[in-house]
């Protein structure tokens, strides 16, 4: 797949791979990798890589569009499981996604996941919960001072 020059593994906070538009690479979860069959790795890689296709189209990632084109990307999934073995497997996991409601793509609930993933991987990372905590209250002051001084403004 042309649209991914490399593939990273790392601890990813929120989700099992990220596609990186400015270095063309598939990040994946060095949990997921660890722990899913090769199936679901593969589909991981051929998801990744459809967002990086549908940007080299300047198809965006705003969440006006999400919806479909997580459901694009799912497709291809779907495209792609049967020349796998055990795909049946990842066919049935994939459908279970395409009936996910279009509420679960809004910024507000991608961040609030990307949040509960990020305590996650932090504490997987072997950082004590008292500093999670504290990065967790620095960040909510910084996001309401910057709140307020936007609002403040004419």
């Amino acid at each position: 797949m042309k649209e991914i020059k490399r593939i990273w593994v790392r601890l990813l906070s929120g989700h099992s791979a990220e596609f990186q538009p400015d270095t063309k690479t598939c990040l994946i979860d060095q949990r997921f990798l660890l722990s899913e069959p090769v199936e679901f790795i593969a589909s991981a890689i051929i998801h990744e890589g459809t967002h990086g296709r549908l940007l080299a189209r300047n198809i965006p990632y705003s969440e006006s569009l999400r919806y479909r084109v997580e459901r694009a990307c799912l497709r291809r999934e779907l495209a792609f499981a049967p020349k796998v073995p055990n795909g049946e497997v990842v066919i049935a996991q994939t459908k279970a996604k395409l009936g996910h409601p279009p509420e679960v793509f809004t910024d507000e609930a991608m961040l609030e996941r990307s949040h509960v993933g990020e305590i996650e991987a932090a504490r997987v990372a072997g950082i004590p919960d008292w500093i999670i905590r504290v990065a967790l209250q620095v960040r909510h002051i910084r996001t309401k001072l910057a709140t307020s001084g936007t609002e403040a403004r004419p």
